[in-house]
């Protein structure tokens, strides 16, 4: 006798048995392993390899009976209201096992996931969140090893528009969101402020789509952490196609959207026509003054009778607080003696006033630099400039030269350098004098030279003692040595220094040893304040494959303890390893990816610790996404090298993070 019979996705097939007993199931998983005549017995064991049933010809014995059963509590919740999901399964599960809030009836695919998270393995446990703000039918499900596939599905949740009546009455949690302005032209600036309650996730974020658009995976054109802070803003440009627009804000890493903006409306500009000299001059707050490569110091800084940059720019005094300076199209030459020339920009505005110096809208103003040119007044802003040096030569045999390539340097307070492009050089100096500085939007590349001992040249050479400096949304790539290189001494602080959302690659591609791109290198005076955060990072493949060739290095002092170090939202791609660090507390090290080299060798590792934590130190550590590595020496911390589970046990850190053997695969 064949019976075969179907229960919750499964099939059974039973094979000449006589039973005489009446077996009741309940909609389980399970799977039968072995069925013969009266001699043997019947096995069924859940695909876990838990025996679930044992049965005889004429009796059974059943097994403990393993449920994979996830509950929701309360069933009935107002919106925004607290809520809970535990769940109990099996042990032995996949550390990237999760759960998900849906609609009811929604289907298991990537985007319909109001909420999720990974569940580390725990066989149980439970996460609180708060209700979606809007009404309806929701249930939690519990899926397998990062995939679609839901093994369980809790009770029906009713979240209800009007509160759930309560002895004591509860407020609902309060979310807002808000852009301006509300019409801005295409390109323009845009501004979004966010409220929510405190004590929220680091991983709550706002994200810019078409009015309209579905709330799900690939539809935000622009997205941001808030880091947990329950009040902040950002500033961006505004798309560049006509349009209704909108910002939503949602909770921690999910598409549970909790708040939505005012429309913006984004209009077309038409071209303007090309009209002859003199073009009218923009329409700008301040005085208005211009200059051109063959401007005079007798003229009047008039669009018909411009200035030299010698007058206007070098010489102190001459331009007033507030104005604003155009530079005409065209390469203004720094180079007016035969030897090095260090030229000092000594424009001036004030903290209140700042003087605005830029290419004239739609004209290339290049900077041919000599030695060195050095912004040397306080509160100047320069925007769309080009800094070069027009000299090729990047090969030296030794010693002292004049002919390097030339440089800028910070030295003045509240500078900042905005949508400029610094090329074929030796990179920029911001160094303790300068404080207060700002570099934001920027592309840098080709910085360096090649020396008879090694290749010299990084392209943000960075100290800090007073006041901040910050790299913001730059892109750097192909140096002959670093892009980024954070460093002190043993009378020189770093601290205070932000390098966030920036684009770096392909450092010391150009030179004769490899390169790093992003560094963070003191003496025996410890770093403080350092954030490195929402940076794409990517090395390629290099020939010296070795421990001293990372990708990103977060030293500090190796004497002694930096403090209040935070890492988050990295995507860094290859290096040997792509991340080290030396001791930090307290430090913040979340929602990073991390990729590392595939191979047998020790230095394909993916994080690298070079000194032991601090005993009782303050680490948030967690939430990490790692990928690849060279089996067995993953990671590294001081006594050897570890996998993952053995870095989990030896540290202490990275609980709920993640480690895969392969690529990420998709759009992050």
């Amino acid at each position: 006798m064949l019976i075969s019979c179907r229960l919750n996705r499964v099939t059974l097939r039973l094979f000449q048995v006589s039973l005489s007993a009446v077996l009741i199931l309940t909609p389980l998983m399970f799977a039968l392993t072995s069925v013969s005549r009266a001699a043997h017995p019947i096995n069924l064991t859940t695909p876990f390899g838990n025996n679930l049933l044992t049965a005889h010809n004429v009796g059974m014995t059943v097994g403990p009976l393993l449920l994979n059963s996830i509950a929701a509590s309360p069933s009935t919740v107002s919106v925004g209201g607290p809520l809970a999901v535990t769940w109990n399964i099996p042990s032995n599960q996949s550390q990237t096992d999760w759960v998900g809030l849906y609609r009811s009836g929604a289907p298991d695919t990537a985007g319909r996931e109001l909420w999720w998270m990974y569940t580390g393995g725990s066989p149980t446990g439970s996460f609180t969140l708060n209700a979606p703000l809007e009404a309806g039918q929701y249930q939690f499900r519990f899926l397998l090893n990062n995939s679609f596939s839901h093994v369980a599905t809790s009770n029906s949740v009713t979240v209800s528009s009007t509160p759930t009546p309560t002895p004591t009455p509860t407020s609902v949690p309060s979310y807002s969101i808000a852009a301006s302005p509300s019409a801005v032209a295409v390109g323009g600036p845009l501004a979004v402020t966010w409220n929510i309650p405190s004590n929220q996730s680091q991983t709550d974020w706002v994200g810019l789509y078409r009015v309209g658009a579905p709330h799900i995976a690939g539809n935000e054109l622009w997205w941001r952490y808030t880091a947990g802070s329950p009040t902040g803003s950002f500033t961006l440009n505004a798309p560049l196609v006509a349009g209704q627009y909108e910002f939503r804000l949602s909770l921690n890493n999910s598409f549970n959207n909790v708040a939505t903006s005012n429309s913006v409306t984004v209009s077309s500009t038409p071209t303007p026509t090309p009209t002859p000299l003199p073009t009218p001059p923009p329409t700008t707050d301040g005085a208005q003054f211009y200059v051109s490569p063959s401007g005079s110091s007798s003229g009047d800084g008039s669009i018909n009778n411009p200035w030299s940059i010698w007058k206007a720019i070098v010489t102190p005094g001459v331009v007033p607080a507030g104005s604003t300076v155009y530079l005409r199209g065209g390469t203004y030459s720094m180079d007016p003696n035969p030897q090095p020339d260090r030229v000092l920009w000594e424009i001036a505005g004030t903290a209140a006033q700042p003087i605005i110096v830029r290419n004239y809208p739609g004209e290339r103003v290049l900077i041919d630099m000599d030695w060195l040119v050095e912004f040397y007044g306080d509160y100047v802003h320069y925007w769309g400039l080009e800094f070069f040096t027009s000299r090729t030569k990047r090969v030296f045999s030794g010693g002292a030269v004049n002919d390097i390539p030339g440089a800028i340097s910070f030295a003045g307070k509240g500078i900042k350098l905005i949508n400029s492009v610094l090329h074929d050089a030796h990179g920029a100096s911001l160094f303790s004098a300068a404080e207060d500085i700002e570099m934001y939007g920027n592309i840098m590349y080709y910085h360096g030279l090649i020396a008879q001992e090694r290749s010299w040249g990084t392209v943000a050479y960075i100290q800090n003692n007073v006041g901040y400096k910050r790299l913001t949304d730059n892109i750097f790539f192909q140096q002959f040595n670093h892009n980024i290189q954070a460093t002190g001494s043993d009378i020189a602080t770093t601290q205070d220094i932000y390098l966030v959302g920036n684009t770096i690659f392909s450092a010391g591609t150009l030179g004769t040893n490899p390169g790093w791109n992003a560094v963070v290198w003191v003496g025996a005076i410890p770093a403080e304040r350092i954030t490195f955060s929402d940076n794409y990072v990517y090395q390629p493949p290099l020939p010296d494959i070795t421990w001293t060739t990372p990708n990103v290095v977060m030293w500090g002092s190796r004497e002694s303890t930096n403090t209040d170090l935070v890492f988050t939202g990295n995507r860094i791609v290859r290096g040997y390893p792509p991340v080290r660090l030396a001791r930090w507390s307290p430090a913040t090290f979340t929602d990073n990816t991390i990729v590392g080299e595939a191979g047998t060798i020790t230095a394909a590792g993916i994080v690298g610790l070079d000194n032991t934590l601090v005993p009782n130190g303050q680490y948030n550590w967690n939430n990490n996404r790692y990928h690849q590595g060279a089996a067995g020496y993953q990671f590294q911390y001081p006594g050897g090298y570890y996998d993952f589970a053995g870095w989990k046990v030896v540290t202490g850190l990275d609980t709920n993070s993640t480690y895969s053997a392969s690529r990420p695969t998709g759009m992050d």
